[in-house]
């Protein structure tokens, strides 16, 4: 019973940190975070994945493949969800 009630726990836990970690990366914890700080901060950048991402872009046939365009905010939340 024990070790059924730890495992609840922890998989309350880790459903609770994916849920903040979501919200966080949607931008809804503009309250207690200064994304525009975070935003404006370019040593902050993955400059390989925007390299990747501007190669893709350049590469890609845009009558073949029309994606909208993402944000930063957009693209920096894919990379994180990509590397977890």
């Amino acid at each position: 019973a024990r070790k059924k009630a730890h495992e609840e726990r922890r998989r309350l836990r880790d459903e609770f940190v994916q849920m903040m970690q979501q919200r966080f990366l949607a931008g809804k914890d503009g309250e207690h975070f200064d994304y525009g700080e975070c935003d404006g901060d370019a040593d902050l950048d993955d400059l390989v994945q925007m390299g990747r991402d501007a190669e893709d872009d350049y590469f890609c046939d845009s009558d073949e493949d029309p994606r909208p365009a993402l944000s930063r905010a957009e693209r920096m939340a894919r990379l994180h969800r990509a590397t977890r």
